[in-house]
């Protein structure tokens, strides 16, 4: 199926947004000898527990469609962007929708809010799980929760 422009216009902004962040500074690089001094794609999928060719396929220009709008959300709370660039990011998911467009996004703003968006990706997810009942990408389990046999 061939993308229409404005797809390819939303995800060449989402690509933007990743490659950006994936040109900063490795926070936690310690100079050890597998250490990236840049963040990546792969870091990202760490993070977040998304697959590494998703998030690849989000970060090149050539990718095949717009990620889903949860997808986004994740990577823009592992990302760590400012409200104002979270909220831009959010739009190229789906233009027509607002965001927050749901109780469950509004819960997370409000996490967001209360413990900031430097707390990380863990703490936001957890205590989002904690208020809402389900995972921020609901294909995933609960992380650190094991599997009962």
């Amino acid at each position: 199926m061939e993308r229409t422009a404005a797809e390819f216009f939303y995800h060449r902004v989402i690509c933007v947004s990743i490659n950006e962040w994936c040109d900063a500074k490795n926070e936690e690089y310690a100079g050890g000898r597998y250490e990236r001094e840049k963040r990546s794609p792969s870091m990202l999928a760490d993070i977040t527990g998304l697959d590494k060719k998703t998030l690849t396929s989000m970060a090149v220009t050539t990718g095949k469609s717009v990620p889903k709008r949860q997808t986004l959300l994740a990577v823009a709370v592992a990302m760590k962007l400012p409200k104002e660039k979270r909220l831009g990011f959010m739009l190229y998911s789906d233009p027509k929708k607002e965001y927050p467009s749901n109780t469950n996004e509004e819960t997370l703003e409000k996490i967001i809010e209360k413990i900031g968006i430097n707390a990380g990706y863990k703490q936001i997810t957890d205590e989002y799980y904690n208020k809402v009942g389900t995972t921020l990408l609901p294909s995933k389990e609960k992380p650190d929760k094991e599997k009962e046999k």
